[in-house]
């Protein structure tokens, strides 16, 4: 079937104004209401007609980047600074931005009240959102970014915004490594240490990820976490520690060798020296496997373990390749993107 946009606004009773939006990406056009057109357009058998060669409208989102610039929407900064992860993606996302000839603002977003003025005036091609959807609040808050421009999602591992393009680390993955590792050493148990002084959905998954599969394969395994009230998340025996001291001294009553997993590398030096300290520092004895690869808080560890880089670099360079591509196709389907970690030998 052939249809106009005016037939189509005439079908739907819509203006013509909000069909064409939609059909050039959406841009300012509720998620709700872009679904609602393109099923009605599907049901009367729309088919966009083909572009014509030649020049293209200037207004049309096909070219890489339309305003050389990108925007990074965090709900919290001092994450930036907390989370060496998050610290190091920032860097990797500037790296490729250079590496594009893309400007990057960094803005930050609260879950009430409208969008910073600054955000409602930048002219970008989209947005990376670092916030961590599964709440109201912050769902909302993403779906009011979206219908400003385009948005990818980056980490949440519990993203449940289907209409929104989510690109992650694959957390499970991780876990899955280390889990391997101890099997390659012949571990015969496995601790898994918890640093995060609170809950982090993405160690979580990494931390069960391996300990799961540790105690399928038949492991004596011990859990550590800094805050008690993470306890329930965790097979009974989990111990609420306040020193590494104590945990050392859990370790040498375990059948050797040990496996232990740091599934952040946040205080990695102090847990190695804590271990070496304890004469648990001999790799045929323990073998220590750190998830993070931040050169101030891995480098000098002896004797030295092996690392799990979760690959914060692919992470931003597909999560803007995704964002450009998203914003110049209007049929382009959300989809959830998992990078792959990689494993750096001791």
């Amino acid at each position: 079937m052939t249809l106009t946009t005016a037939e189509l606004s005439e079908k739907l009773g819509l203006s013509r104004a909000t069909i064409s939006r939609v059909l050039n990406g959406g841009q300012g056009v509720k998620p709700s209401t872009i679904a609602a057109i393109r099923q009605e357009m599907d049901r009367l058998g729309y088919v966009r007609p083909a572009v014509r060669p030649g020049r293209k409208p200037k207004d049309q989102r096909s070219a890489p980047s339309r305003h050389g610039a990108i925007a990074l929407i965090v709900a919290d900064t001092s994450i930036l600074f907390d989370d060496p992860g998050m610290a190091n993606f920032v860097q990797s996302v500037q790296e490729a931005c250079s590496k594009r000839g893309l400007h990057l603002l960094l803005e930050r977003v609260s879950d009430k009240g409208p969008l910073p003025a600054t955000l409602q005036r930048a002219k970008v091609d989209g947005a990376l959102v670092m916030m961590f959807p599964g709440l109201i609040p912050e769902d909302d808050t993403i779906r009011r970014i979206s219908e400003q421009f385009p948005v990818v999602q980056v980490f949440a591992p519990g993203h449940p915004l289907t209409n929104i393009e989510h690109v992650t680390v694959n957390d499970v993955s991780i876990g899955t490594h280390a889990h391997l590792l101890f099997s390659a050493a012949h571990c015969q148990s496995v601790a898994v240490i918890n640093v995060w002084p609170s809950f982090k959905e993405s160690l979580l998954i990494r931390s069960r990820a391996c300990l799961d599969r540790s105690i399928l394969a038949g492991r004596s395994v011990r859990v550590f976490v800094q805050d008690q009230t993470q306890t329930p998340l965790w097979p009974a025996g989990t111990v609420a520690y306040q020193t590494f001291q104590e945990i050392v001294e859990s370790l040498k009553a375990l059948p050797k060798p040990i496996g232990v997993f740091l599934p952040i590398d946040a205080r990695a030096k102090e847990l190695s020296e804590a271990l070496r300290m304890a004469g648990l520092d001999d790799p045929s004895s323990t073998r220590l496997v750190i998830a993070g690869v931040t050169p101030r808080l891995v480098d000098d560890i002896q004797p030295r373990p092996t690392l799990i880089d979760p690959n914060f670099d692919a992470v931003a360079n597909t999560a803007i390749d995704r964002l450009l591509a998203h914003g110049g196709d209007p049929g382009a389907r959300p989809q959830t993107v998992m990078v792959q970690p990689r494993v750096v030998s001791a």
